[in-house]
């Protein structure tokens, strides 16, 4: 009889096991996002006149519709400020 119970598990295994599962998660999600954010603010954006003419290409083709030409808003969209 004795051999039986001490195989038997605590009633709040299960939770304590569920809590810990959560904790080391919650953990390792906050450790790597904090890193990604630490790193996306520490680089500094260096544009070269390609990458500001490609993005001229892609603001008159999708966003200068709404927008307008300048920017600076129309009757169907806010300025990019905005």
């Amino acid at each position: 009889m004795k051999a039986l119970s001490q195989r038997r598990r605590h009633p709040l295994a299960a939770v304590a096991l569920l809590l810990l599962g959560l904790l080391v998660t919650g953990g390792l999600y906050a450790a790597v996002s904090g890193a990604n954010e630490a790193k996306a603010a520490s680089s500094t954006a260096v544009y070269s006149v390609d990458d500001e003419n490609e993005g001229e290409k892609l603001f008159i083709a999708n966003c200068a519709t709404c927008h307008g030409m300048d920017a600076s808003g129309s009757a169907n969209g806010p300025s990019s400020s905005a």
